[in-house]
C-alpha cells in the first residue's frame, strides 16, 4: 500500500524562509535610491507598536507519527482543532465550512488533508488593537500588515518591512496524504505534521517596537493589554491543539530554529507565558519620541 505526500508549496515541513532577529527582512524597499529616512517631526501617541514580518517569530510543529495507521482518529482530531478555532475567532475561513470539505476529500478520494485546504484559503481572525484615537478596538482581518498600513498616519509611518503584506494572522499548514485505502501501513515517508506559524508580534507581551524611532533591540515596550486580548486566546488554541496531538500519541513541540530570537523567553510548547521574563523596557516618555516624516519616500 503506497501513500503520496503533496504539501502544496516549494518548502517542505520545517524549512521557513529565516527566523533569526526581527531586524534583517528580506525586503529592501528601506532604502530606495541610496536614501534612508531621516526627518523627525514630533507625532501623537502611536500606540500598534506591534509588526507583521515575512520571517516567522513563532513556530511550533506537530508530528503524528504514531497515528499514521488510524486516519479516521486524525481526522477527528483535525475537526477538534477547526472548531477550536472558530470558537476563538483565530482561524476564521471563507468559502463553506472547511471541515466539511475535510471529510469529503476523506470519503471521496482517501486524502487525508492535514491543513494543506487551510493554507489554499487563509484564515482570517479577530484581532484587538488600538484605533487612531488610542482606543482599544476589535475587527476580524486576514493580514495584519494590512491593518498597519490601514493604521498609520503621516506622523507615525510603520515601514513596509515592518509591515509586510501577505500572511495571515494565524497560519496553521500541513500536507496533503493520499491513502490507497482506509488503512496507511505502519511506516511512512515521513510521518504526518502540521505547523502553527506566527508572523506578528501582537501576540506577545512586550514588543521590540521595531518601527518605533527609540527602538534599540534592547529595551521593550509594554504589550500587556493586546497579549490580554489577542495572546491569551493564541495559547487557548495552542492548548487545545497541544492535548489533540499528545492524545493521539504524537510530539507538539516549538521549533526552535524557526523562532525569532527576541521573542526566545517567552515562548515554550505551550504557548506564549507572560510571567517567563519581565524584560528592561522603555520609559514611559518614549511614545512621544518624533517618528520619521512621510516627506520621504525611502520606505
Amino acid at each position: 500500500m503506497s501513500i503520496a505526500v503533496c504539501d502544496g508549496s516549494p518548502r517542505r515541513f520545517g524549512e521557513h524562509r529565516g527566523a533569526g532577529s526581527l531586524g534583517h527582512a528580506r525586503n529592501s524597499s528601506a532604502k530606495r535610491d541610496g536614501r534612508v529616512r531621516h526627518h523627525l517631526k514630533r507625532a501623537s501617541s502611536m500606540r500598534n507598536l506591534w509588526i507583521q514580518n515575512e520571517q516567522p517569530i513563532a513556530t511550533w510543529n506537530a508530528t503524528l507519527e504514531a497515528a499514521a495507521s488510524r486516519p479516521e482518529t486524525v481526522l477527528s482530531a483535525m475537526r477538534t482543532i477547526y472548531d477550536a478555532g472558530q470558537r476563538l475567532e483565530l482561524l476564521l475561513y471563507k468559502g463553506g465550512s472547511i471541515v466539511a470539505e475535510t471529510e469529503r476529500r476523506w470519503r471521496d478520494e482517501r486524502v487525508l488533508d492535514m491543513f494543506l485546504e487551510s493554507r489554499r484559503r487563509g484564515a482570517s481572525a479577530t484581532v484587538f488593537y488600538y484605533s487612531s484615537g488610542d482606543e482599544l478596538v476589535s475587527k476580524t482581518v486576514e493580514d495584519l500588515g494590512a491593518l498597519l498600513e490601514m493604521l498609520q498616519s503621516p506622523s507615525s509611518p510603520v515601514p513596509r518591512h515592518h509591515r509586510e503584506l501577505g500572511e495571515v494572522p494565524v497560519q496553521v499548514t500541513g500536507a496533503d496524504f493520499s491513502y490507497d485505502g482506509p488503512e496507511a501501513p505502519q511506516r511512512w515517508p515521513f510521518p504526518p505534521e502540521f505547523s502553527l506559524v506566527l508572523h506578528s508580534d501582537i501576540w506577545f507581551p512586550y514588543v521590540l517596537g521595531q518601527a518605533h524611532p527609540a527602538c534599540d533591540y534592547q529595551r521593550y515596550f509594554d504589550n500587556g493589554e493586546l497579549f490580554e486580548k489577542n495572546g491569551t486566546r493564541l495559547n487557548e488554541l495552542i492548548g487545545v491543539i497541544k492535548d489533540t496531538v499528545e492524545a493521539l500519541g504524537g510530539l507538539w513541540e516549538l521549533d526552535r530554529f524557526a523562532v525569532s530570537r527576541p521573542y526566545r523567553p517567552w515562548l515554550s510548547a505551550s504557548g506564549i507565558a507572560r510571567a517567563a521574563l519581565s524584560p528592561p523596557l522603555h520609559a514611559a516618555n518614549a511614545m512621544n519620541e518624533p517618528w520619521p516624516s512621510d516627506d520621504d519616500s525611502s520606505f
